[in-house]
């Protein structure tokens, strides 16, 4: 009778504050805080395939590359320098990695928007900031998006100087880029321009050039843009087995390009 009472004592329900606890009672262990993803989510194995864009480009110092674009996905692959870009959402997170080490690294995307992928730094793309006017249309059936920027000071890529005749026809120039009007969120259009030092824009960019009276200069050019329905998910993904390792330009080329360009240069460049 005892042992029967006492169990009973020790599982009733007792009134406190207001509030009914039972016992035995158990403090709560405290919960970790959650930590960010180290990489972004592998899409589902059977995921339905996506509608979107892919893109070639070429560009007059930066080489060729491609661009897969769906309405909350972009990548890039740089087929001369050997890196892969993917962001997607919510976070929009770039993940840059290069298939040849196994490495990747991960940056915010405002801190992407800061970096500087372009070996030459007056490169005249570098000083369009806001446009100043914008006009959109539609052409084959695709809708399109050109933005006009008041006039740049960097006359080439390599100089600012004016006295050789040839630049003083880029005075009072324009500049101008024409980009693929998709998808609505502007991050693809940042992640994907930020490898031709574009300003962040809505839409995938096509083709970057300067128009002056006399001349028509210009720093992308698009090769095909072509509708597709057949576009993989895990095309967005970060694949497995890579080598978390800190953002730097030591990714953006292999060991090879490196040394070609500190010879260029004249000196020791980050390896």
């Amino acid at each position: 009778m005892r042992l029967i009472r006492f169990s009973f004592m020790c599982t009733a329900a007792l009134a406190v504050g207001g509030m009914v606890s039972l016992w035995p009672y158990h403090a709560p262990r405290a919960l970790a805080a959650p930590q960010p993803p180290a990489a972004p989510p592998a899409s589902p194995p059977a995921a339905k395939k996506l509608s979107g864009y892919e893109i070639e480009e070429a560009t007059s110092l930066n080489g060729k590359y491609k661009v897969t674009v769906v309405d909350n996905a972009v990548r890039v692959e740089h087929y001369n320098y050997g890196y892969i870009v993917v962001s997607k959402a919510p976070t929009w997170d770039v993940y840059l990695y290069r298939p040849d080490t196994k490495e990747y690294a991960q940056t915010p995307y405002k801190a992407w928007l800061k970096t500087n992928l372009v070996l030459l730094t007056t490169l005249w793309t570098m000083e369009l900031k806001k446009p100043e006017d914008e006009k959109r249309f539609v052409q084959a059936g695709k809708p399109y998006v050109r933005y006009l920027f008041p006039n740049t000071e960097v006359l080439s890529g390599f100089y600012r100087n004016t006295d050789r005749d040839e630049f003083k026809d880029m005075v009072n120039n324009k500049g101008e880029i024409l980009c693929l009007d998709y998808p609505k969120d502007i991050h693809p259009g940042g992640v994907s321009g930020r490898v031709m030092a574009l300003p962040e824009l809505q839409g995938i960019a096509l083709h970057a050039m300067r128009k002056s009276a006399k001349v028509v200069s210009w720093s992308l050019k698009n090769s095909y843009h072509k509708k597709r329905d057949d576009i993989s998910p895990a095309l967005f993904d970060l694949p497995p087995g890579f080598k978390k390792v800190p953002f730097g330009r030591h990714l953006f080329s292999s060991a090879t390009e490196r040394d070609t360009i500190n010879d260029f240069l004249g000196g020791p460049g980050e390896k």
